[in-house]
């Protein structure tokens, strides 16, 4: 299967309904929680990429952070923006792969690996400082 099937595919499923209810379901796992607590606690502006319904997101927020938070599906950015629409978290559709923003904009990007990975992934797969886009703060 070639890569842009397979990203067609993938985001044919996080449009169904059923998948923005399974992620709406979710809270907050403790790896997240551990890595927000102890890497993320100097307030600054945050990209959160593959935000899907704003669990993280919403966290962030609440630990003083002024979020920026994206997804390449549109079902999953409304339902956070319904979620979470008094929250001053920006929610926009976009791919991580195609950010539009100057450089500098952000002092911390964080992705969760929406498929349950950060449990097991080492933590330079999910937080960076994407190149051109974050200011050199934080931990990479």
């Amino acid at each position: 299967m070639n890569k842009d099937r397979e990203s067609n595919i993938t985001l044919e499923s996080y449009q169904r309904k059923e998948a923005v209810d399974v992620y709406d379901s979710e809270v907050l796992k403790w790896s997240e929680r551990y890595i927000f607590n102890n890497y993320f606690s100097r307030p600054g502006v945050i990209l959160d990429l593959g935000c899907g319904v704003g669990r993280t997101s919403y966290f962030l927020k609440q630990l003083g952070h002024k979020v920026v938070a994206i997804d390449y599906s549109n079902a999953m950015i409304e339902r956070a923006r319904i979620k979470y629409r008094n929250s001053g978290i920006i929610f926009e559709l976009m791919s991580a792969d195609d950010l539009r923003y100057p450089d500098n904009t952000f002092d911390y990007a964080f992705f969760s690996l929406s498929l349950g990975l950060s449990e097991v992934w080492p933590l330079n797969y999910i937080f960076w400082q994407p190149k051109g886009y974050a200011s050199p703060v934080g931990v990479c």
